[in-house]
């Protein structure tokens, strides 16, 4: 399975310089992109599906800002927008798929550099994923994390 992640700094602006030839010619499996900045209210739908590709997308509430997005070359298994916790999951910052029985966590960590706040609010989303993942691995789970 081949997987690729990557942050594009705003899918729309990605799409500008390359991101359907990028993913054309890299064909991968799972597709996960951090920090769309856009709602798919907001996006052609060869961004929301490229290549005819399956998407889920996990947006922000506040628009222009962070959000997750995987794209699968097959329908997921089951999928996610979040873990649960709404400070987190209003951000956009999950997008969890399971393809073959793997958990694909696709995560836009926040950044802690903004001010004691934004770090504090990064420590506590560190110590409330790890959590979550603890539970995912004491059920068995086989789990994949990637993003940026």
């Amino acid at each position: 399975m081949k997987i690729i992640s990557w942050n594009v700094n705003g899918i729309r602006a990605c799409a500008q310089k390359g991101f359907l030839s990028f993913l054309e010619a890299e064909d991968p499996d799972v597709f996960c992109i951090q920090e769309t900045k856009a709602h798919p209210d907001q996006l052609t739908e060869e961004l929301i599906h490229p290549l005819g590709r399956h998407s889920y997308f996990s947006i922000s509430h506040r628009k222009g800002y962070s959000g997750t997005a995987t794209f699968l070359k097959t329908g997921a298994e089951n999928f996610c927008y979040g873990i649960g916790i709404r400070k987190f999951d209003y951000e956009g910052r999950f997008t969890v798929t399971q393809v073959k029985g793997l958990l694909i966590y696709n995560v836009y960590f926040p950044n802690g550099a903004s001010g004691q706040e934004r770090h504090d609010f990064k420590q506590e989303f560190l110590q409330r994923f790890s959590q979550h993942l603890r539970h995912d691995r004491e059920k068995g789970r086989s789990i994949i994390v990637l993003g940026d």
